[in-house]
């Protein structure tokens, strides 16, 4: 029984490290790109602002998501309206029944394997 969760503390501890590790990479790039001048206009593109609705509708996402989505695509000048984000999702299946309206937290994701934003 000591070696299980001796075991679990190493897990947890590695797990800690590389989320840190992923957090320094992170902002390694985010300072890199703004010392560049690399702003986010630059590389967000309508399939990109795309690919983020389809995330939202397969994990039936909230409402909320959409009007972030709006403002990032105002920000990076894509034009967008609420009427083409219905049209984008509705094609696409529920994948995950998450919450705000579905069974499961976004915090189960992770324990599967999904990567935090």
């Amino acid at each position: 029984m000591r070696a299980f969760a001796a075991l679990i503390g190493l897990l947890v501890r590695l797990l800690t490290v590389a989320s840190l590790f992923c957090i320094f990479l992170r902002v390694k790039a985010l300072m890199s790109m703004l010392k560049s001048g690399l702003r986010s206009r630059d590389i967000i593109t309508r399939k990109s602002i795309e690919n983020s609705i389809v995330v939202v509708y397969s994990l039936g996402g909230s409402t909320n998501a959409f009007l972030h989505i709006l403002a990032i695509a105002h920000e990076a000048e894509v034009p967008l309206t609420i009427q083409e984000i219905g049209e984008i999702g509705r094609p696409v299946p529920l994948l995950g029944n998450m919450r705000p309206h579905g069974r499961w937290h976004m915090s189960d994701l992770s324990k599967i394997g999904a990567q935090q934003a």
